[in-house]
């Protein structure tokens, strides 16, 4: 894992549960990608803008195709295994994002990295 802060963030402009909540979804299925994959490796990025801030999280995949599209659907899943409570995460991040105003998540797949960059701006 690799953790890059490109500067002091003074504060997080959201609700705190709301932001444990989606960090550690979005964590946890980088790093259980990661895991599955031939490059095990997890890079994260803080970068305090003056009016939001951007954390990205970037996490290697031998996925080929990965439906950005369908991965944030209640019960939908990539896994393997798939279990009762499988596919819950991302809904959950899903709903937070559109509940909250200053909250953006952007989801791409590409050359075997996916991507996750969340923004939050500072509230209006």
């Amino acid at each position: 894992m690799k953790i890059d802060i490109k500067n002091e963030i003074n504060s997080i402009p959201m609700e705190m549960l709301d932001f444990v909540r989606v960090l550690g979804i979005l964590l946890d299925n980088a790093i259980e990608e990661a895991d599955m994959s031939r490059r095990k490796e997890v890079i994260i990025g803080f970068v305090q803008r003056n009016d939001k801030l951007i954390i990205e999280i970037i996490n290697h995949t031998d996925k080929e195709n990965i439906p950005v599209s369908k991965i944030f659907r209640d019960g939908y899943t990539t896994k393997m295994n798939k279990g009762e409570n499988r596919g819950k995460g991302l809904a959950i991040v899903s709903n937070i994002v559109k509940d909250t105003p200053q909250l953006a998540l952007h989801t791409r797949h590409q050359s075997g990295q996916f991507y996750q960059i969340l923004e939050i701006w500072n509230k209006l």
